[in-house]
């Protein structure tokens, strides 16, 4: 037909705004209240998917805030990305989100170049993105509108005839709010597997079969004003595995280096200041550094997936039990959190449309 111009006002004059509004927004079947343990990209991704279709979602988030592996912890006017350093994608619905956050702001490519120190080589071809402010920019934005109870740690899950019962660790949850028609628990494996045991013995034996590796993470500043001619490296050392930096405002230099997997398991009960003392040590020797002015060290029990799933999520839809991760996601790639979230909400929908 013929295409004709038409202003956004004119547009709006020929439709029944409210009315459209309303359909949209519409909820097929009935409106479920739903609760989300953990608030990483695995978690937020079914938040917003399932707010999107008008349903009640709590997230619970043991934390003080959203992001899980893709946190961000701040020291004064400096953040560190002490967990996951980038995303990248290999599936097309991925790379398609990746690039709706970028238009959104919220992600951008990775400034800079990425080494890899072994073969004194630059690491090319393919395409990382980093939160604009940060990773848990991309958790930040999936909360908005979401309700997420922070600093709520949920230690048992119970089957009543309302539902879901959940307890807290506090025990600060009203009863009305611990009652939920679905739940979708998003923990690292091991602690899914703990929490599903007294509810669901075949998913937590999956959980439970899981293996993760640890990573201590070294967060420092340098008073070096010089910078190597890479962003990110990955190492050759049995200490550290990757090292990140950019310069700071002040002639310093800031650095996130996280070990190895060997060498954290070795360590993994060291006192912190052990740790940082070590892992000093290791950056010096690998990179031109300067004096330390500040490090601190983070311990991430289960930070890489050795045997991940290749599931997608998990679901009973006779009971509204829900399991995503990156372990049933194919990795310990935000790409597979957020493939795993979109999935969990896809079955729980898709549970409520056959039974409508």
């Amino acid at each position: 037909g013929t295409i004709r111009p038409r202003s956004v006002a004119a547009h709006a004059k020929r439709l029944d705004m409210p009315k459209y509004e309303a359909h949209v927004n519409r909820t097929q079947g009935e409106r479920l209240r739903i609760a989300i343990i953990g608030a990483g990209i695995a978690g937020m991704t079914a938040a917003a998917a399932l707010a999107d279709q008008n349903h009640a979602v709590v997230v619970f988030e043991k934390s003080r805030g959203p992001g899980g592996r893709t946190a961000t912890r701040r020291a004064g006017e400096i953040r560190f990305d002490h967990g996951a350093q980038y995303a990248t994608s290999s599936d097309p619905r991925f790379t398609a989100q990746l690039h709706a956050w970028e238009e959104a702001g919220v992600v951008e490519e990775w400034p800079g170049q990425i080494h890899d120190l072994a073969t004194r080589t630059s690491k090319t071809g393919k395409t990382r993105w980093l939160g604009t402010m940060g990773m848990n920019a991309i958790c930040k934005h999936l909360a908005e509108g979401i309700d997420l109870r922070r600093s709520c740690r949920i230690t048992a899950l119970e089957r009543v005839d309302a539902g879901w019962r959940l307890c807290d660790e506090l025990d600060a949850l009203p009863e009305r709010e611990r009652i939920f028609d679905n739940v979708i628990v998003t923990a690292p494996a091991p602690q899914a597997g703990d929490l599903l045991g007294p509810v669901h013995h075949e998913f937590a034996q999956m959980a439970k079969g899981i293996t993760s590796d640890p990573c201590w993470a070294l967060m420092a500043v340098t008073n070096t004003d010089t910078s190597p001619p890479w962003r990110g490296a990955f190492a050759d050392s049995n200490v550290l595995g990757w090292l990140a930096t950019h310069p700071l405002d002040n002639g310093h230099q800031q650095w996130v280096v996280h070990a190895t997997s060997e060498w954290s398991r070795q360590h993994l009960e060291d006192a912190d200041e052990a740790v940082a003392g070590l892992l000093t040590q290791a950056l010096r020797e690998t990179s031109e550094v300067g004096t330390i002015v500040s490090a601190n060290v983070h311990r991430w029990r289960y930070a890489r997936v050795v045997n991940p799933e290749a599931r997608g999520a998990l679901f009973d839809a006779e009971t509204g039990l829900a399991v995503a991760g990156d372990w049933l996601g194919g990795g310990a790639k935000i790409e597979s959190a957020w493939l795993s979230g979109c999935a969990a909400a896809g079955l729980i929908l898709r549970s409520q449309l056959s039974a409508a």
